[in-house]
């Protein structure tokens, strides 16, 4: 694990403890970007299962996709 030195907000730092409970900064910060990765992870699944049901209910044209050039 390598070591960075970056300014955090003191406040959004304690809030981000609580909201996590951490007892440690490392904890909390290593907490909250795993948190926003998950996040974005889930919200691309979603994103694909709507896709994949509208694809079912017919909703999305193929066709010019699936012409040769």
């Amino acid at each position: 694990m390598g070591k960075t030195l970056i300014d955090i907000d003191d406040n959004l730092l304690d809030r981000a403890m609580s909201a996590t409970h951490s007892t440690t900064k490392k904890e909390a910060v290593n907490k909250a970007l795993a948190l926003a990765v998950e996040g974005d992870r889930e919200k691309r699944i979603r994103a694909i299962r709507a896709m994949q049901q509208m694809a079912r209910d017919g909703l999305l044209d193929f066709s010019e996709s699936e012409k040769d050039d």
